[in-house]
């Protein structure tokens, strides 16, 4: 796996700012670096990222996701993780859900745990800058 600057600037650093989400501009971004961007609107994943945003980032938020007839609250809290999960320009964080079904967790991505030789990271990490 190649890491890009802006992982490796994250992982090394000691005060991780905590992410950010832009409801108006629809950005998601952990300092400087952004992870992810709608173009169209993707309400469940931005009622997500605003419910964190709204309290702080906090470890874990309770389901934020109005209930509907025809979903299962569950399976509708599971896919829209998984789709949150999707697309990221940079792998630094990821969501998951706590294991009951009712509420999400986010999580940094412990990219400095990644296995990279030290020349290919070298090269890598040339090409990049």
């Amino acid at each position: 796996m190649i890491l890009s600057i802006s992982q490796l600037q994250i992982a090394k650093s000691d005060t991780t700012p905590p992410p950010q989400w832009d409801a108006e501009y629809r950005v998601l971004r952990v300092g400087q670096c952004v992870i992810k961007e709608y173009r169209v609107p993707s309400r469940n994943q931005e009622a997500i990222l605003s419910a964190f945003q709204e309290d702080g980032w906090p470890h874990r938020i309770d389901d934020p996701l109005p209930p509907l007839d025809d979903i299962e609250p569950k399976c509708r809290l599971h896919d829209s993780i998984k789709r949150l999960n999707r697309h990221h320009k940079d792998r630094v964080i990821r969501f998951r859900g706590d294991g009951t079904g009712e509420g999400v967790c986010w999580e940094y991505v412990d990219v400095a745990a990644l296995a990279i030789p030290s020349d290919a990271g070298k090269k890598n990490l040339r090409r990049a800058a």
